[in-house]
C-alpha cells in the first residue's frame, strides 16, 4: 500500500513537472524538447515545493 502510494506520488510529481516545463518552454521559445521540459519542470517544481519551508 505504501509503495504504491509512493509510486503514484512520484508519477503525479513527474506529470506536474512535465506540464510546468512544457508551459515555460512554450513561453520562452517554440522549440520543445521533452527532456528539457522535464528537467526545467522538476527544478521549478522543487523550488515551488520548498518555498513554504523557507517562508
Amino acid at each position: 500500500m505504501g509503495i504504491s502510494l509512493l509510486i503514484l506520488g512520484f508519477l503525479g510529481q513527474l506529470i506536474i513537472a512535465i506540464s510546468i516545463g512544457t508551459w515555460l518552454l512554450r513561453r520562452v521559445n517554440k522549440k520543445l524538447n521533452t527532456a528539457w521540459a522535464l528537467i526545467v519542470g522538476i527544478i521549478i517544481y522543487d523550488i515551488i515545493k520548498f518555498i513554504p519551508i523557507i517562508g
